[in-house]
């Protein structure tokens, strides 16, 4: 039985193959997304993640190569916060700082992906920015 319901062209593909620009959009959703790898490697993922996902990426993707400073600031910042944090559990205070950081890692992380997948670039509040943007982004 045959469906008489139009597919939107959106979904339609002549060759059925992802078109660069559709390649792009997920690499740059895959580069602010990286940060979340701390929840798969502990401690090192954070960081990890998004240093080597920019570093095998960026000469291959130009996505990448805008948007993976951003996410390795947001990474290096946080993991930052999150280590300034550890003192303040013996007074009480680091165990709730370290929840709302790590909410606030999962929604930006999100936001950004989102953002990404839109073609916008996503700023980060309050990351400290030890990497410039490259010279696309300026």
């Amino acid at each position: 039985m045959e469906s008489n319901i139009p597919t939107p062209p959106e979904t339609q593909s002549q060759s059925g193959t992802v078109s660069a620009s559709e390649n792009e959009t997920l690499f740059a959703c895959i580069t602010h997304l990286m940060p979340l790898a701390g929840f798969i490697l502990p401690a090192l993922g954070t960081l990890l993640g998004p240093i080597l996902w920019w570093a095998l990426m960026k000469d291959k993707s130009p996505s990448v190569r805008d948007h993976g400073p951003e996410v390795i600031n947001f990474a290096i910042s946080f993991s930052i916060y999150s280590l300034a944090c550890i003192p303040l559990v013996f007074l009480l205070i680091g165990i709730p700082l370290l929840l709302v950081i790590t909410v606030a890692v999962i929604v930006l992380a999100i936001i950004g992906a989102v953002k990404a997948a839109n073609g916008e670039m996503f700023r980060y509040p309050l990351i400290l920015r030890f990497l410039k943007p490259s010279e696309s982004q300026t």
